[in-house]
């Protein structure tokens, strides 16, 4: 489709309701009038299919074929989206106040929106916001009830000031562990769908297949066994069909970093230290900062998943929680990207990237989409 059909399209369209957060992220899958998703192909996210059920294979990769340009190629063959990660508001003052990060954020969304061409979409890669129901046991500044009122209010400010993304340009959403806690449960995962929508959902755009993922319960399933184990079903689920569909791209989305350097990586490997922040004052006399460690998912957990992008040919993973640009590569081919936040940077004692020339700073990514290719550039304020 030319971009002059695009341009008449988008005339046509009322985007004065446009779906933002709970709206959008509903049954598994990403509601947006310029992103139209094949009628019956989601039948299969959906949630959950019986262990004896057999996908409708057959229906969904029909519907593909009879949708044609409209849905899964909907608007043109190219395309870009941006990564954003770590608005976390409220860091830097300790949930004080956080009008410093919607203040980036407000920066960011400026130059988003005078982006030529605008992008398809923008993911939000996690840690929307800082605070945290765990807070409460951790620090004798807030009670439990004071860390829900904060956290709603910082949702609600989140809300607000990216509901001015242009609205042609679909958001998405994806939960991190300052949104549900380091040990989510079905509590604090239920806040955060309540307030945003699916915490894990995959959608097509112009014959790439995206998949947005929970890392949380891959950090920590302890308190949420149940709820790791359905998404790794339903993960294993959708890219199957992404396969079988013929998606010409498989992107997977997250908060934490599969892993920093080395697919293969455990806790000795990473040496690396992030010193406290200046910001938050004198360092604790028991902490001298944040070991690398931390950053990354433990391999028992890592290798579940990493089996499935293998097995199902995904071409490249996003994601933020580091606080700093970071790239990498799996055996397999998987290129591994860590994107810098719009909060507060890091850096590691022991950074290394594949990627030198990229700065460590405040900025978003932008990724572009052709003929079966992509590439991306970060773009710092």
């Amino acid at each position: 489709m030319t971009m002059e059909k695009v341009s008449s399209k988008l005339d046509e369209l009322n985007l004065e309701d446009v779906p933002r957060f709970a709206e959008c992220q509903i049954n598994r899958t990403l509601l947006h009038p310029l992103l139209p998703q094949p009628t019956k192909n989601h039948c299969l996210n959906n949630f959950l299919l019986g262990e004896d059920d057999v996908p409708p294979a057959t229906t969904s990769l029909d519907d593909i074929d009879n949708a044609g340009k409209d849905d899964v190629d909907a608007i043109c063959g190219e395309h870009s989206f941006v990564i954003c990660a770590d608005t976390q508001l409220g860091m830097r003052d300790k949930n004080e106040s956080w009008e410093y990060e919607l203040e980036i954020s407000r920066r960011v969304i400026k130059k988003i929106n005078k982006l030529s061409p605008l992008p398809t979409f923008v993911t939000v890669c996690g840690d929307l916001i800082d605070m945290e129901q765990s807070f409460y046991k951790n620090s004798k500044v807030f009670r439990l009830d004071r860390c829900h009122e904060i956290q709603d209010k910082q949702n609600k400010d989140f809300q607000e000031v990216w509901s001015r993304l242009d609205k042609r340009i679909a958001l998405v959403c994806i939960c991190g562990n300052h949104d549900v806690g380091n040990t989510p449960t079905h509590e604090s995962i239920s806040r955060f769908t309540n307030a945003f929508g699916d915490d894990y959902l995959s959608f097509w755009c112009n014959r790439t297949y995206n998949v947005v993922i929970n890392t949380n319960l891959l950090s920590d399933p302890s308190e949420s066994q149940d709820l790791f184990d359905q998404q790794i079903f339903w993960l294993e689920r959708s890219l199957k069909f992404a396969q079988d569909a013929k998606a010409e791209n498989i992107f997977v989305f997250g908060h934490h970093p599969l892993f920093l350097y080395d697919e293969n990586e455990v806790k000795e490997d990473l040496p690396g230290i992030i010193p406290y922040p200046s910001e938050w004052g004198p360092p604790p006399t028991d902490s001298s900062g944040f070991p690398d460690w931390y950053f990354h998912i433990k391999i028992e957990y890592r290798k579940i998943v990493l089996a499935l992008l293998e097995k199902y040919n995904v071409d490249a993973a996003f994601c933020g929680h580091f606080h700093q640009n970071l790239c990498a590569r799996t055996s397999f081919g998987m290129e591994h990207v860590v994107t810098a936040p719009l909060s507060m940077v890091f850096n590691s004692s022991a950074k290394v990237s594949l990627r030198p020339n990229e700065p460590d700073s405040l900025g978003f990514r932008v990724v572009k989409v052709k003929d079966r290719a992509y590439s991306h550039s970060f773009v710092p304020l």
